[in-house]
Formats: structure tokens, sequence, C-alpha cells
């Protein structure tokens, strides 16, 4: 086929690009960018080639350069709704998304009623978390005649009521699809994720063991059902699933941070906190793997690498009260523990100018004793542990007062977890 194209091109842009085109569709990607350079060499203007470059190179991986095309597409046409489609989606990836939240509100304005464009800006919007608006434009689709029942988009619908934590209303959706088509399995990967949001994770798991039957090389859904193991405390089981994720697409961001969450399940913090590494090398402006890095490293007691995590987070999300909480918390227990280590530095640290500075002060030394399981007299005692409740951690403190007094207003602070109640495998345990 391309060598018939090489008899006819000679120097016409549009043929080149047609050539471009093709040699895209083969995966010959570089040769396609050659094929788009010799266009535009003849025709600065050309305004697809330019576009379509920028698709070979955001293929690539170099979404920098993806971006100067489209800006030189756009430049010559400024109001076509395709390069700014690409554009938009192409910050998204970025992480640049003030941004493409502009570019998306042009492509508002010069969206028509077309089931492709419809389509298209459905699912943009959903990159940009404007879940409501996202939900109207498949509504517009679903409600069009002939498309009532359209499969791509009543998962498009599904997947963005599972973001806006509308799971029922979700599978719902699933299920009109999987009655036109049961094998669909993107409805069934999409139920599942559902189930397992709604903490059914045995169900959510036979969904996604029903997609193995039709497909077992979307690495997606070995995701999904890591997940589920992981609610169940299944971790063993669970980190295989990331590895078969990982064997089909080793850039695979999603499955490095379930395998980290995994693994610290495990309470194995350190290697969780190497698959977060890895996961934000393939994409670092997501908020959750800089949050679970951060939860990790405070663990582990690395409290300043835990604090630049939060603030990570709160860079790309300011409004993540749990960042704010933990940051706060981490601060207040540095400036206990500098104020300890300064007390400790001293002029004059000698067993003899301590006493002189009790003589003066007319006091004796106070000898305090501290015991993890009895943080005050013998007769109040605070007890802790925990209990998993549908997979959640619920860490518990209990007081116990032995005393004729009554006891108000208790305040409880917890900087962080015990280290022994992070890597419990049991369903209740005493600490």
């Amino acid at each position: 086929m391309v060598s018939f194209f090489k008899k006819i091109m000679g120097n016409d842009p549009e043929k080149l690009n047609k050539k471009g085109n093709v040699l895209y569709r083969l995966g010959r990607n570089e040769e396609a960018i050659r094929c788009y350079d010799k266009a535009l060499e003849i025709n600065p203007q050309f305004d697809m080639a330019w576009n379509n470059k920028g698709n070979v190179l955001y293929h690539l991986g170099r979404k920098e350069e993806a971006i100067e095309c489209y800006d030189k597409a756009l430049k010559i046409k400024p109001n076509n709704y395709f390069y700014l489609t690409n554009k938009t989606h192409t910050l998204c990836k970025l992480g640049r998304y003030e941004e493409a939240n502009l570019y998306c509100d042009k492509m508002l304005i010069f969206c028509d009623d077309s089931y492709s464009k419809l389509s298209q800006i459905g699912w943009t919007l959903y990159e940009l978390g404007r879940n409501k608006e996202a939900i109207l434009y498949y509504d517009k689709i679903l409600n069009k005649q002939n498309h009532s029942e359209d499969e791509k988009v009543l998962n498009c619908k599904s997947c963005v009521l599972y973001v806006f934590g509308r799971n029922e209303e979700a599978i719902e959706c699933n299920d009109k699809v999987l009655k036109l088509n049961p094998n669909n399995y993107k409805a069934w990967y999409n139920k599942g994720k559902s189930l397992v949001e709604l903490g059914e994770n045995e169900e959510g798991i036979k969904c996604f063991d029903i997609v193995f039957n039709i497909n077992q090389e979307d690495s997606c859904v070995w995701v999904g059902k890591c997940i589920g193991l992981s609610s169940l405390g299944r971790y063993e089981e669970a980190i295989e699933c990331c590895d078969k994720a990982l064997e089909i697409k080793s850039e695979n961001e999603p499955a490095l941070e379930q395998k980290g969450l995994a693994l610290s399940g495990l309470g194995k913090h350190e290697e969780a906190v190497e698959c977060y590494d890895k996961a934000l090398e393939i994409f670092p402006f997501n908020p959750y793997v800089w949050y679970n890095k951060g939860s990790v490293l405070s663990v582990l007691g690395r409290n300043e690498g835990a604090i630049k995590c939060f603030d990570k987070v709160l860079k790309i999300n300011p409004n993540h009260k749990d960042a704010v909480k933990n940051k706060e918390n981490l601060q207040s227990q540095l400036k206990v523990s500098h104020k300890k280590e300064d007390t400790k530095i001293s002029n004059d640290t000698s067993e003899d100018a301590l006493e002189k500075t009790h003589t003066k002060l007319n006091q004796k030394p106070v000898e305090t004793h501290y015991n993890d399981e009895n943080l005050s007299d013998p007769t109040i005692n605070i007890t802790r542990g925990f209990e998993i409740i549908g997979g959640t951690f619920v860490y518990k403190v209990k007081v116990l007062n032995n005393t004729p007094h009554r006891i108000n207003d208790i305040k409880i602070q917890i900087i962080s977890y015990p280290n022994d109640c992070l890597k419990a495998n049991t369903t209740e345990r005493t600490v």
C-alpha cells in the first residue's frame, strides 16, 4: 500500500498528509511524522497536517511537542472543534488543568448536537472532573432518536456516575448495556468497579472474572480486581493481579499505585514507596499517589518527606482536607521533636550543673515513666485497638475510668497510627 503512495505522492501536501495517516495506522510513526513535515514544508498553513502530526507525537508520549503542533493548527483555524479537543485532552494529561478548562469552555461554544461532538465533550468534561456537565451531554445523546440504547454512551455515562459516587445509577447503565450485549466486557468491568465501591467486593470480583472469560488483555480489569481483593484483605492475590496488569502494560500508573497500597497492607512499606515513585515517574500529577506515599512515609517515621508529599497533594488539589490535616499533625510532631532536641543541647550538661539548677529552683528532679499500654495514673487507663469494618481500617481508643470522678471533654489527637496496627492481618486485634 505504501509503495503505491510513493508513485503518486510527488509534492502534493494533501497526498503527503494522507500517506502520513496510513503510516500512522500501520504503527510507523516516525515515517508518518516525516510525511507531515514534508507536507508542511510545502504548505506551512496546512492546519490538518499540524493537527495530525500532533496526534502522532501525543501517541509517542511527546506531549509538549504535540501541544506546539495543536497551537499551530489553532492559529490557522482557532475555532476548529477537533483541534480544541485534542489540545484540551493533552493539557489534561500534562496536569495543566486550568488551561485545559479554558479550552474546554471554547469547545462548548462550538459544540453542536452531532453524536461525535457530544460524545467527545462528555468525555473531556469527565476528564476535567466536571461530572454534572458530562452527564448532561451524555443524556443529550441518549435522548436523541436512535441513540437511546447506545452501548458506548451508556458505558461512558456509567464511568461519570461512578466518579460522582452515584454507583447504583452507574450499575443501572451497565445492566442496560449487558441486556443489549452480554459480552460487552467494558460494562462488566464498570459494574465490577461500582460494586467494589459499594463494598460488595465478592460480587465485584465475579464481574471481573466474567471479563477475563471475554478478554484477559485489558490491564484495567486486573487493577479493578486488585482493588476488590485488597478491600477483602487478600493482599497477596491483589499483588498478583497488579503484576498481571504490569505484564500487559509496564508503564501502568494505576497498577503501581494499587500494588503500593497492597504492599502497605502487608506492612511492606519500603516496597510500597518504590511503587509510588515509579507511578509518579509516569504521571506526577496524581494527588492520590502523592497522598499514599506521604502516609507511608509518616508510618516509617520519615515525617519531613511525608510533609513534602502532602505539599504536592495540596499544590494539585488545595481542598484535600486529609492532606491538610496530616500535614498539620506532622508539623506539630516535628515541633515537639525539635523542642526536645533543643532541651538536650546546653552549654553545660554536667550532673553538677543539673543539681545547681534544681537547688536554685528549690525543686527535685522529676522522674517520669512512660508505659505504652497505660498512659496515665493506675486508676485511669487508656487502651487502643482497631477493627476492619467493610474493608475500612477503624482505629479505636478507650478510656477506662476506675475513679469516683467523672471525666469530661476528652480530646484525643492521633499523630500517626502505630506500626503494628498497620501490619495487622486479622479482623480484630488489641494493641
